[in-house]
This record gives C-alpha cells, structure tokens and sequence, in this order.
C-alpha cells in the first residue's frame, strides 16, 4: 500500500515510459529524467544510430539508478508507422507513459504578412 509521502506519489521509478524522437534535441532529455528516476525508456525515432548512440550515453550515465534506455526504431510519421511502434512495444510489456515528442513536417503554406502586420489573402 502506498502512502501519501511525496516519494511515494510522484515516483516514476519502476514505470515504463516511452518517448517519440527521443534521441537528439529537447527530447534527448526527457529519457534522461526519467532514467534518473529509475524509469526504463524506451526511446523511439527513424535514425536507428542516433538512438542507439543516446541510449547507450544515459545508460553509462545512469548505470545503477535502476533507470534502463531501451532504442527502438520507428517513425511515427504516418499512420502504419506509429500503429508498427504501438504494437512492437506492447509486444514486449505494458507501458505507463508515453510522450509525443516526434515533431512531423508537412508541406503547409502559410499566409503572407505586409508591414502593417495584416494577413495577405492569397
């Protein structure tokens, strides 16, 4: 049974967690928190070599905390690909988090600004 001590509320030590593009940039840090805390990650994107890179680095880098980077690579780019990653994980076990971190690029046209900072119809 759980108390109400602060440890006990908010610990993800234990949970498993799984974080899209996780290899570079902002989402390189997100893996990172929650394996200090004692999270298994898996991390997820579409250069298996980044991720591998990043799961290896906070792995040395947390050997111990109880925390585990696991690289999976997806893209979760289009539908097939992130229903592919969904089902390739939960093959492998539950998970209590997953964090939407892969940004995806489409081609979007966006309106043009005068000087008066007024939108331009085109």
């Amino acid at each position: 049974m759980s108390s109400f001590n602060i440890d006990d509320l908010f610990s993800v030590r234990g949970k498993i967690v799984v974080v899209t593009d996780g290899g570079a940039g902002f989402g390189k840090h997100i893996p990172d928190e929650f394996a200090t805390n004692g999270s298994k990650v898996y991390i997820t994107g579409h250069h298996g070599e980044i991720i591998e890179k990043t799961a290896a680095e906070i792995n040395e880098k947390f050997a111990g905390s109880g925390g585990q980077v696991i690289p999976i690579q997806g893209d979760v780019g289009s539908k097939p690909g992130a229903e592919a990653l969904i089902k390739q994980i939960s093959e492998k076990e539950s998970y209590h988090v997953w964090i939407n971190n892969a940004g995806v690029q489409r081609n979007i046209n966006y309106p043009s600004w005068d000087h008066n900072n007024r939108m331009l119809l085109s």
